[in-house]
């Protein structure tokens, strides 16, 4: 309702108000910029974001401010003809009355930029209600960082008790003589690569907060010195610099943030918490290597890794950025792995294993021998007391298959202990190209049954009987490519799938548990797989049609496996 105050001896009426933009009767706004009232719902969704709009309420505390500061347009008399002055000429810095201009007293005003007081009181008021909106920002920006604090506090008190809990469980297992307490290091490992993640997110959230802090107290600094200010040729200058500024974007985006509170907007930050069979990849480097088909790694972290196609075996080691060749060697291989010792068997696809010394760094002959077969897998059993291999037939081709296919448990002398074969006359392998074991004894074999690397991972019992054959997802209509293995500290196989891009899960008897879809973690086309000392997870990939350049190594961090 707008008050229109009569003449003397008439009576008081009242003139209904409506919106400008629509028919409402709930005047709340008025805009600055189009001099127009306006209701909420127009403010909020037709009224453009960056114009000035001032709550009526306060209209008349603003005209108070106005009038209470010395920079209200001054009421003054002009000194050429005693005129009180109503302009200010912006060019010559003069203050002008009415006569000024129209007798054109001087007649470069005619071209000179001129400031009427409406204009002048209007720019004030916009620096009172810029000020007013700084202010209120800051009122935010304090209760953001107040709760980023709380936050804080209670993610830290989250990881101490996560941390806590896992090392007292890993106290009871070593007093009830569990001696396998690997699993408990992955998820100290897991916990502190997600602590690190948060601590950051969190840093980065504070340093962001301060940043608009700092820039809002400053222009709140701004516009008070301006509202102050007794110059009128400088307050109008920088007047128009200020708003300037705030039609800028990047002063829209502050404001539009702190309106709607994203300061407190957490989302971005992580929790530290253990889910169940989650992955993430803590570092990412490049190799020299086309592709990475082998990995090893031993008590010594001394690491391995090898590429078929370019016949190149590599010792490298890797830190928090780089990672680091040491040793080339120019040798095809077909599969690699590491004794505690640090000693290094390699398949060279002959009927013997070659050897590299952990202390002399050469190739030498080994004494784990297989008669007219070539190895094609090898691997070493957890307690380094057993070398199993996998072999095939050293006369004619690969696919379809000919001759023997098997299995070899050796001892540490090189002494077979077992040679797995057949199953009820039936041959148990095309093609065995990949092995791990578990603590209960039972055997993983990669058997590759054709040339595009379908296959299937085929379990035998410690006494060599099959136990189970995975063949891939169930509900996957894609053949199944396994390519790489590697066994879990809590007994829980990896299996890479390297066409499909994948890393099933298996338990201790071959039963599938999770899939891992590998391009939600940055991997493509996974291939090889190893355990580092510390149970961190080194993924190896080869380069393909979505990935053409050099094959790359991936340390991840996991839990719930």
């Amino acid at each position: 309702m707008e008050d229109i105050r009569p003449l003397t001896g008439q009576k008081r009426i009242q003139v209904s108000v409506c919106c400008n933009l629509c028919d409402a009767k709930e005047i709340k706004w008025k805009c600055i910029d189009c001099d127009i009232l306006i209701c909420t719902k127009c403010r909020n969704e037709k009224h453009p974001f960056d114009h000035f709009s001032v709550d009526i309420r306060l209209i008349g505390s603003l005209k108070k401010a106005n009038s209470q500061n010395s920079s209200d347009f001054p009421v003054t008399e002009c000194s050429q003809h005693g005129e009180k002055v109503s302009s200010f000429c912006r060019t010559c810095k003069k203050l002008l009355c009415l006569k000024c201009i129209e007798e054109n007293l001087n007649a470069n005003h005619k071209r000179h930029s001129i400031i009427q007081k409406e204009e002048y009181n209007r720019k004030l008021d916009i620096m009172i209600y810029q000020k007013d909106r700084a202010f209120k920002n800051l009122k935010y920006i304090k209760e953001a960082k107040e709760e980023i604090y709380q936050k804080r506090k209670v993610e830290t008190s989250n990881y101490y008790k996560m941390r806590k809990e896992i090392l007292a469980r890993k106290k009871a297992a070593k007093i009830k003589s569990i001696i396998n307490t690997d699993s408990f290091k992955a998820e100290l490992n897991f916990i502190n690569y997600k602590w690190k993640n948060v601590i950051k997110a969190f840093r980065e959230k504070q340093k962001m907060i301060e940043e608009d802090r700092k820039l809002l107290h400053r222009l709140n600094m701004k516009f008070e010195n301006l509202i102050k200010s007794t110059d009128f040729a400088t307050f109008l200058e920088d007047a128009e610099k200020m708003d300037i500024l705030t039609q800028q974007e990047s002063y829209k985006n502050l404001v539009k943030k702190c309106k709607l509170k994203h300061h407190q907007n957490f989302s971005s930050i992580p929790k530290c918490e253990i889910g169940s069979a989650e992955f993430i990849v803590a570092k990412q480097f490049t190799t020299d290597l086309a592709n990475i088909h082998y990995i090893s790694s031993d008590s010594y972290d001394l690491l391995w890794i090898g590429d078929n196609t370019s016949a190149m075996l590599q010792k490298v080691k890797i830190d928090e950025q780089n990672i680091l060749v040491e040793s080339k060697y120019d040798i095809r291989i077909f599969g690699i792995a590491s004794f505690s010792t640090g000693n290094l068997l390699i398949c060279p696809y002959e009927s013997s294993l070659m050897q590299i010394s952990r202390n002399l760094g050469k190739i030498g002959n080994s004494k784990y021998r297989v008669r007219n077969l070539h190895v094609r897998a090898v691997h070493v059993t957890k307690d380094n007391r057993k070398v199993i291999v996998g072999a095939r037939d050293n006369k004619g081709s690969v696919f379809p298959a000919y001759g023997n296919r098997v299995v070899i448990v050796m001892d540490r002398k090189g002494k077979h202990l077992a040679v797995h074969e057949s199953d009820n006359e039936k041959n148990l392998f095309t093609y065995p190209r990949s092995i791990t074991s578990t603590s209960n004894g039972n055997i993983f074999v990669i058997d590759q049954l054709s040339k595009d690397d379908t296959g299937r991972v085929v379990v035998l019992s410690e006494d060599g009987n099959k136990q189970s054959i995975y063949t891939g997802h169930p509900s996957n209509k894609v053949n199944f490519t396994p390519v790489g293995i590697a066994t879990t500290p809590k007994d829980k196989i990896l299996v890479t799938d390297g066409n499909n891009h994948a890393l099933h899960v298996l338990d201790c008897n071959g039963c599938f548990l999770v899939y891992i879809d590998t391009r939600d973690l940055g991997i493509i086309y996974p291939y090889s797989l190893a355990f580092t000392s510390s149970q961190k997870l080194l993924i190896g990939s080869v380069h393909g049609k979505e990935n053409p350049g050099k094959g790359k190594l991936f340390e991840v961090v996991y839990c719930g496996i």
